[in-house]
């Protein structure tokens, strides 16, 4: 059962990005699958912590950079100017990755640990309610509406 980038089926659930297996939970390990919506990072302190520090270390290197420049633009202020300024970038797309609100499917396993799958994209819950409704019926899954919205009635699927 395909859901925008995440595949539920009998041999476990995965998250796909750009045609690779980017996370995989067998399916003998897993108890739940909860439709949530939330923090899309899976570690998401680590990231902000990763994010603020880069954005911190470009903009350190800009205004250094930016000290040196006072008399004449030379070729190693612009390559370090340039490498700060993807030193943001960079830092406020860790940044975003980490804190960005998403609906994601929070897989939970025997171990009592829990992997998170997340649904890219424009989000239809009545697409979601069918695709957790046939997963709970021919793969046995357990799952849980955990929400604000009402849960849709399933679809007939084909």
């Amino acid at each position: 059962m395909h859901l925008l980038d995440v595949e539920l089926g009998a041999d476990g659930a995965t998250e796909w990005a750009e045609m690779r297996r980017t996370v995989f939970v067998p399916r003998d390990a897993i108890v739940s699958v909860q439709l949530r919506r939330g923090i899309a990072g899976e570690r998401p302190l680590v990231q902000v912590i990763v994010g603020g520090l880069s954005i911190a270390l470009g903009l350190y290197i800009l205004s250094f950079v930016s000290g040196l420049l006072e008399g004449s633009w030379t070729r190693l202020g612009a390559r370090l100017g340039a490498g700060s300024i993807v030193f943001v970038m960079l830092g406020g797309w860790v940044l975003w990755t980490g804190i960005r609100p998403a609906y994601y499917l929070r897989v939970v396993t025997r171990d009592d640990d829990a992997r998170k799958l997340v649904l890219k994209g424009k989000v239809d819950l009545a697409a979601v309610s069918t695709a957790l409704h046939v997963a709970q019926s021919r793969f046995g899954y357990a799952t849980e509406w955990q929400i604000e919205h009402p849960r849709p009635p399933a679809a007939p699927f084909r």
